[in-house]
């Protein structure tokens, strides 16, 4: 068989030597190629040791004043105290988190750039889109989780005339598409899990995607949307009277505001609002050391009983989690999303 141009190039350095000494070459490369090995290892030991010697960043994908970004803080606080350098939180909001996310991707792999993400980031909103930009498994390192959340709260404006959600279906239902409701951006879990719920309850609400969640908040505060959903952040405005909770999401009811019946108990199924999940990555290549270290500092934050103390009232908790858990629940819960995605046909582009 006669070579192309480029293969009798390549060839050309191994013409004329003989099998003997080209396996001769081939295992002095693999020997070196080992032989550096326990070199890496010892660098990258030698990085974790001396981790971190500057501040360290840490990037949100959402703006500024609700409990994810209240957390974020708590933890950057801690961790600074922890590891000794300064962490400051970056709030780069867009494209329902994925903008930030992206950022942090094409940052330096030395664990001086952190991303803080909320669940759906690593389970759904990738899948929304036709081509997906980016996958959590494979395009960023996980450093594990970090806290976990109530069911989330699904309210509408205190001046409605509905009480209760069977009265605002009831309302929706008269008004087939006059009704709206408030997300914080296109692909997120608020988007999806509205239109589920449009769908149980045989309903047309129209949806409103805002840049950030506390966009979205302040948006069902004005009276500009009927109803939205949100985690802790949302109950110094229900007990303020300013909002009316119609549902908790998941199977347990929340301590704050134990005469609201859970989505399971209405039928719409307990995933719907379910609570969230909070964790960190960094850009994939950084070294496992530090990866490590950065768990072990996270864990020992949020495990602190006054930590867990002042998120409480943000119906948060501790949830610290390796990357090996994390990883198989995105992997579970992202074959019910994309179930549900292929479902409703929903697409982001």
């Amino acid at each position: 068989m006669e070579l192309t141009p480029v293969q009798t190039c390549l060839a050309r350095p191994f013409s004329g030597m003989s099998k003997r000494r080209m396996l001769a070459l081939a295992l002095g490369l693999a020997a070196t190629f080992i032989a550096t090995v326990p070199l890496r290892v010892a660098a990258q030991a030698s990085e974790a040791a001396n981790y971190p010697n500057r501040p360290i960043r840490i990037i949100l994908g959402t703006a500024p004043g609700r409990s994810f970004d209240t957390s974020a803080r708590m933890i950057a606080d801690g961790l600074a105290k922890e590891l000794g350098q300064a962490v400051v939180v970056d709030n780069q909001p867009g494209a329902g988190g994925v903008l930030g996310l992206k950022n942090m991707m094409t940052a330096k792999p030395d664990g001086y750039t952190l991303f803080y993400y909320w669940n759906d980031l690593m389970t759904l909103t990738p899948w929304t889109y036709q081509k997906p930009p980016y996958d959590p498994a494979k395009d960023v390192a996980h450093v594990g989780g970090a806290l976990r959340t109530w069911g989330l709260v699904v309210a509408i404006s205190a001046n409605s005339p509905a009480k209760n959600f069977a009265e605002f279906v009831q309302l929706a239902k008269a008004s087939p598409g006059k009704l709206n409701y408030g997300s914080y951006g296109i692909g997120t879990a608020a988007h999806v899990h509205f239109e589920v719920m449009n769908a149980k309850a045989g309903i047309q609400l129209v949806h409103v995607p805002y840049k950030s969640g506390a966009a979205q908040t302040q948006a069902g505060l004005t009276g500009e949307v009927d109803v939205i959903n949100s985690g802790g952040s949302i109950y110094p405005h229900i007990k303020s009277g300013r909002l009316r909770a119609i549902a908790v999401g998941g199977t347990l009811r929340s301590p704050e505001i134990p005469d609201v019946p859970t989505t399971a108990e209405l039928g719409l199924g307990a995933e719907l609002f379910a609570p969230d999940a909070y964790g960190l990555v960094a850009p994939l290549g950084t070294p496992k050391p530090i990866l490590d270290k950065i768990r072990e500092a996270v864990r020992k934050v949020v495990l602190v009983p006054e930590f867990a103390e002042k998120l409480r009232p943000m119906a948060i908790e501790p949830g610290p989690a390796t990357p090996d858990e994390v990883l198989a629940r995105i992997k579970r819960e992202t074959e019910t999303n994309l179930a549900v995605i292929k479902r409703l046909k929903l697409d982001t582009n």
